[in-house]
Order: structure tokens, then C-alpha cells, then sequence
């Protein structure tokens, strides 16, 4: 009897002992995600910001970078000639500090102790703009990567008419086979500021020349366009280690229907240049969508659609998407010279008459200079060049 109840003792503590650890972990609360860290008061500069003009024809995201974190340490700041002074290495008042990243924590870290960051990345998580002199190395027949043309060619169904755009991954195909990363080279760089992380709902913040202040993308996106780019970050920060005034500063103004346009524009352009038509056309819509969209961002967006719908072979949607277009700005003749060419390549719309009553009025516009700069006028001031986008004909045409 004795060994019975010993038996039975040992058999119930051995119970009770296995179900103390999944009691335990059972009533531990789970792990609270770190806490959102956000910086106040880093001035929002636009691309179109008159402080980033000298470098307009090169890169003015990074102008306007610059230009973001060293008015936070230096509100008095107006120019970029200021910054140069500032940064000089020998006299400036300012250091920079160029790095690469290991992971997301370490960009945490710096903007948790007040640093505002200026990062390079991919324009958006699916494309990035390809440098025209490596595609002059393709069309020379240089190996990169396995890349060709030819292959590129297949999947755009882009206008072109801000570049080409290829995938992330045939960036890094080409990185891998030549001496440089794509995305290092300084006129296609896109630069932008990370102002703050929110670990709860996995979303990084930052300043974005085109898409406007405090703009949020998803830790997945993110990662995807920062890696790109080797996670490569610069820190600008005061020599003498001094910082702006505790006090607090207004709450990030929120994004302009336009600065949610130029999101929906360029990744929808993105996306249809990497063989995503379907998708393309969905962010085209989203930015039609928004209420107080400007005539600019409404002439782009209904071209580039009408320029999807023509290489997919919907002629007839694409003539009436175009002459919504021109309504928005008269004096534009990239639409009506598409028309022509849809007219008269497929005999939609009326055929050949069509097209050359559309081709008429297309070169008279083309000819008419005041008419143009009037044009141009109407376009927003964030978007890197607004003048392919008024003058130039859309794309090539569909094999």
C-alpha cells in the first residue's frame, strides 16, 4: 500500500510540475511592441521648393533632403548654397555621415535619439528608374546580369514618359554583374527623411519630396525599397552637438490631394512598366478618385490610362480616355497625337479621317509656344519634370 501511495504521489507531482511551465507562460501578457517614436517640427521641403532648383536638372529629392534636415537644425536656413557652407568638412558647421544600415532597429535607434535621416531608396517597392546609360550598355549588347531589352520590352506597358522603369530585381541582376548598384547612381537617386517608426502598426514615417510630409509606408515596402538601395543612410548633425528648442511644434500637416496623387501616379506607373497592367490601372483610378485633384494630375492619370488601355488592345476606351485628357489641359498635344496613332494603326474611332484630324490639331499645339508654357503652368510642382509629361508623345507602340 505504502508503494502504491508513493506511486500515485510521485504520478500527481510530475502532473502538476508539467503544467506549471504552460501556466505560467499561459497568464504571461504578451510582448508590447516598442513604443511609436516620431520627430516633431522637420520642416517639410517640396521638390518643387525654390531652395532645391540647383539641382532641378539632377536630383532635387535630395536637395530637398538636405535641405529638410538642416533647416530642423538651422530654421534660418534659405537656400541650398546655405547647406554647402554648412557641410564643408574644414569650416562648415555641419557633419555628414554617410553609412549603411544592418537593419530596420539601427534606423530606430537614431530616429529614438532625435536624428532626423536622410535615406536613398527605390522610388517604390516594385520599380525603380533604369539610368539611361545602362540602357545604352543593353541596346549595345553588354552582359548585365542576363538582362535584356528585348525581355524588358515585353513586360513595360508604361508611357515612358517619365523613363524607364525596371523591377528591384532586375536592378540587383545588374548591380551584381557591373561595378555599381543602379540606384547609386546620383540623377535617378531618390532620397527621402524618415521622421518616425510605429513599431504597433509596422509603418515607417517620413518625409517624401513628392508624396508630402509624414507619409507612411509598411515596414514590408519599406524594406524592399531601402534594401535596394544597400540601406545606405546619411546623418547631418551639428558639429557642436547642439539641438532644437524642446518646444513643441504643430502636427505634420496632412498630405495634399496632389501629394496623393503623385503616390498613386508613380506607383501605378511602376507597376505597369514591371507587366502589372491590371494593378496600375487600379492606382490610377485611386488617384482620380481623390477629391481637389488638380487638372494636372487629372490630365496624367487619364493619359496614362488611355495609354494602358491602348496597349492592351481597347482602342476604343483609350480614344475616349484621351479626349478626357485634353479637356483637362486644352493646350497639351501628346494625347492628341496618340489618338491619331490609335486611329490610324487600328481604324478605331473613325480610321484614317480620325487620325488625321487628330495628327492636325496635335502639331498645331506642338507649335504654339505661348500655348505651352500656359500648359505647363497647370501641372503640379511635384513631380520631377512636368514637361515630358505635356509635350512628348506617349510611349511606343504595342507589338
Amino acid at each position: 500500500m505504502y508503494v502504491f501511495f508513493r506511486s500515485l504521489t510521485q504520478w500527481l507531482a510530475v502532473c502538476l510540475l508539467s503544467a506549471l511551465p504552460i501556466a505560467a507562460f499561459a497568464d504571461r501578457p504578451p510582448a508590447e511592441p516598442p513604443a511609436r517614436v516620431l520627430i516633431e517640427g522637420v520642416p517639410f521641403v517640396s521638390i518643387g521648393d525654390p531652395c532645391a532648383k540647383p539641382l532641378a536638372a539632377n536630383n532635387p529629392s535630395a536637395a530637398a533632403a538636405y535641405m529638410m534636415v538642416f533647416r530642423y537644425y538651422r530654421p534660418e536656413a534659405k537656400t541650398f548654397r546655405d547647406y554647402f557652407e554648412a557641410a564643408d568638412a574644414q569650416k562648415g558647421s555641419l557633419r555628414e555621415e554617410w553609412k549603411s544600415a544592418k537593419s530596420l532597429n539601427q534606423l530606430r535607434e537614431l530616429v529614438s535619439s532625435g536624428n532626423p535621416v536622410i535615406i536613398v531608396t527605390a522610388r517604390t517597392p516594385y520599380a525603380h528608374e533604369l539610368y539611361a546609360m545602362f540602357v545604352m550598355f543593353l541596346g549595345a549588347g553588354a552582359d548585365l546580369g542576363g538582362v535584356k531589352l528585348r525581355d524588358l520590352d515585353a513586360k513595360d506597358y508604361s508611357s515612358r514618359l517619365l523613363g524607364r522603369m525596371v523591377s528591384l530585381e532586375v536592378l540587383r541582376k545588374i548591380a551584381k554583374a557591373g561595378p555599381m548598384n543602379p540606384l547609386d547612381e546620383w540623377v535617378t537617386q531618390c532620397s527621402r527623411v524618415v521622421v518616425g517608426l510605429d513599431p504597433a502598426r509596422r509603418v515607417v514615417i517620413l518625409h517624401d519630396p513628392e508624396f508630402g510630409p509624414a507619409w507612411e509606408t509598411s515596414y514590408d515596402d519599406f524594406e524592399k525599397m531601402w534594401s535596394a538601395a544597400d540601406r545606405r543612410y546619411c546623418l547631418l548633425t551639428p558639429k557642436d552637438g547642439s539641438r532644437p528648442t524642446a518646444a513643441s511644434a504643430p502636427a505634420y500637416p496632412p498630405r495634399t490631394a496632389n501629394q496623393r496623387a503623385a503616390e498613386c501616379y508613380l506607383y501605378g506607373y511602376s507597376l505597369a512598366a514591371t507587366g502589372k497592367p491590371a494593378e496600375a490601372d487600379e492606382r490610377y483610378r485611386a488617384g482620380l478618385g481623390l477629391e481637389g485633384l488638380s487638372a494636372g494630375y487629372r490630365f496624367i492619370l487619364l493619359q496614362e490610362r488611355g495609354y494602358l488601355a491602348y496597349r492592351q488592345k481597347r482602342n476604343e476606351e483609350a480614344i475616349a480616355l484621351l479626349r478626357q485628357a485634353t479637356e483637362q489641359i486644352p493646350q497639351a498635344p501628346g494625347p492628341w497625337f496618340l489618338m491619331a496613332n490609335i486611329c490610324r494603326e487600328t481604324g478605331a474611332a473613325g480610321g484614317k479621317t480620325a487620325a488625321a484630324e487628330f495628327q492636325k490639331t496635335a502639331e498645331k499645339l506642338a507649335g504654339d509656344q505661348i500655348g505651352l508654357q500656359t500648359g505647363l503652368k497647370a501641372f503640379p510642382d511635384n513631380l520631377f519634370s512636368s514637361v515630358p509629361l505635356m509635350t512628348l508623345i506617349p510611349g511606343p507602340s504595342p507589338k
